[in-house]
């Protein structure tokens, strides 16, 4: 399931760079190519600017749910412990 910050993060980076591709041809003035070999650049920037932010906060989602499953381990382990304890014989 992709995280609501994750579709925020993408939708804000298209928006921010859709802005550069439909301009003019850029800084040049060589005509189709040179205005297609812009849009690819600036293409692969933001893609390459959206991956990193979306391995971020992939990352830090995974973290938080290691902390959970740690939690709940010890929480297990607690449990298994007292079911132990109380199954022992008791000394009379």
């Amino acid at each position: 399931m992709v995280s609501m910050m994750v579709i925020h993060l993408l939708l804000k980076t298209l928006t921010h760079h859709h802005g550069d591709l439909v301009g003019s041809a850029g800084p040049g003035t060589g005509g189709s190519l040179e205005e297609a070999g812009f849009r690819y650049k600036n293409c692969v920037a933001s893609l390459r600017t959206w991956n990193l932010k979306l391995g971020e906060v992939q990352q830090k989602e995974l973290v938080n749910k290691n902390a959970c499953i740690k939690f709940l381990i010890d929480q297990l382990r607690n449990l298994i412990t007292d079911i132990s304890t109380w199954q022992s014989p008791c000394s009379v």
